[in-house]
């Protein structure tokens, strides 16, 4: 597990995701947990998302790229 775009944690397996998404859910008291994972364009790595909505990170992305240059 390293840290990556803008301070999330990247896995570097889907597999590995999952199993510490499944850990956090199961042992936070938080109300907001990971609800899935998602492969990111920018690293290639797996992030972990409490968002239910794919097309939303996938438009936040695509404008953050914008702003890299």
């Amino acid at each position: 597990m390293t840290i990556h775009c803008d301070g999330k944690t990247s896995y570097g397996s889907y597999r590995k995701a999952m199993q510490d998404m499944r850990l956090i859910r199961s042992k936070s008291k938080k109300s907001e947990v990971p609800v899935r994972t998602y492969k990111c364009g920018l690293c290639g790595n797996w992030h972990l998302t409490s968002s239910q909505d794919s097309f939303k990170e996938s438009a936040e992305r695509k404008i953050s790229k914008k702003h890299l240059y």
